[in-house]
């Protein structure tokens, strides 16, 4: 593992300072940074390495994690060898370059490189991710020190200091939080992956159109990393925790899938939990008569410092179902070399 520490970009304090303000007023600063860059009053970096973006115009909850989980193994499959390049909402220190390798994880922790990267090398152990906020410096050590045929750039849409080839726009379902950018932004995407089960009023002719279904995988106990029989936990009632953007769509999920929820549990997306929210999770799971305690993955990497009944707390992996999938990663690598 590697960590390097530098000052931060013009670009970033921007981007700090426009996730403080109201929505609307957020969106118009968007359109004037937009105008900026078009205009070539702030400039973008032009890497050596294809990049592909990923991101959306909403806040969290629109599938960008297992998006990315499923197109770094897509690419793998076909030969490529992507990289990943990420901010770490979240984490300690964002300005802070943290390089996770081979050994990082058993050096890490959720709380130094943020919960979605700790996940993402979890998933993908043999993918190197860079942790930046400062996606140009980050783009540059990948250029310098790894040489990989792709940079994956999650959450780039709004991200213009870094050009890429492909900004591909994940749309969630419409009761989805606020929106960062107008809607008619999704015209400056390639390809938009539709998770929610509808189609936008504004189909631009440029953007390609897939559809994607989020589904919930087997759980996976903490204790033994386990995977759980499903058919026995939906027999019995189960209680249910998230710190993501919309727990809400946890919740629905679990409840379609046909688990009996006794309790539900929001925090605040990229929640720190405490051994306190331990033992009031627990002590409720007694209280209501439930022996099992499902999370969400991401929120599962929160868990390993704390004390806790790890035999009661199961996470609860998140896939996506692509239609046309073959078509969607053709299409990718056919733009990567033309």
């Amino acid at each position: 593992m590697q960590t390097n520490r530098n000052t931060i970009s013009p670009d970033s304090v921007l981007i700090k300072l426009l996730g403080r303000v109201p929505v609307f007023i957020l969106q118009k600063l968007n359109v004037f940074r937009l105008f900026f860059y078009k205009a070539g009053f702030l400039s973008s970096y032009c890497s050596k390495i294809p990049v592909i973006s990923i991101g959306n115009i909403v806040m969290g909850g629109s599938g960008k994690t297992p998006f990315t989980i499923w197109l770094v193994e897509a690419l793998q499959a076909k030969g490529k060898k992507p990289l990943i390049i990420t901010r770490g909402y979240g984490r300690k220190d964002e300005n802070k370059q943290i390089i996770l390798d081979s050994d990082s994880l058993s050096n890490n922790n959720p709380e130094e490189i943020g919960d979605e990267p700790y996940l993402l090398k979890m998933r993908l152990p043999g993918t190197i991710i860079i942790c930046d906020s400062n996606r140009v410096r980050a783009a540059k050590t990948a250029e310098n020190n790894f040489k990989p045929d792709v940079i994956i750039l999650d959450d780039g849409f709004q991200h213009l200091k870094l050009k890429r080839e492909i900004d591909i726009l994940m749309i969630p379902p419409k009761k989805t939080v606020w929106k960062r950018e107008f809607f008619w932004a999704t015209r400056r995407a390639d390809i938009a992956i539709l998770t929610g089960n509808y189609r936008p009023v504004y189909r631009p002719g440029k953007i390609q159109y897939f559809s994607a279904e989020r589904t919930l995988e087997a759980p996976v106990n903490f204790a033994h990393a386990k995977t759980l029989d499903k058919r026995k936990l939906i027999k019995n009632p189960v209680i249910a925790t998230a710190g993501i953007a919309d727990p809400s769509s946890f919740f629905t999920m679990l409840k379609n899938e046909g688990y009996t929820v006794k309790e539900r549990i929001s925090f605040p997306d990229h929640y720190s939990y405490l051994n306190d929210d331990v033992n009031k999770i627990e002590a409720l799971a007694k209280e209501t008569k439930c022996d099992t305690i499902l999370t969400t993955e991401k929120d599962a990497v929160k868990f390993n410092k704390l004390k806790l009944s790890p035999d009661l707390w199961a996470s609860v992996p998140l896939s996506l179902s692509i239609d046309h999938s073959e078509d969607l990663v053709k299409l990718i690598i056919s733009r990567l070399t033309n």
